[in-house]
């Protein structure tokens, strides 16, 4: 179980995270779909990003680290 403050930490790491996704799909989604080129790692780097802030935001609402 994690305390209190730790709560608190994970769970605003998971919302950075989560605002870090949204950042990278409202500044890099439209770009990538104007390239020509593959749009992989712009889709990686927001699934990627999105993963970890729901493993964080989850974690620290139920208060375990599972």
């Amino acid at each position: 179980m994690l305390d209190r403050s730790s709560r608190v930490a994970f769970v605003a790491i998971g919302m950075g995270f989560i605002a870090l996704s949204a950042f990278l799909a409202v500044r890099l989604g439209p770009a990538a779909a104007e390239s020509e080129g593959p749009v992989g790692g712009a889709a990686i780097a927001i699934v990627v990003s999105a993963g970890f802030g729901l493993f964080f935001l989850v974690s620290g609402i139920k208060g375990t680290v599972e």
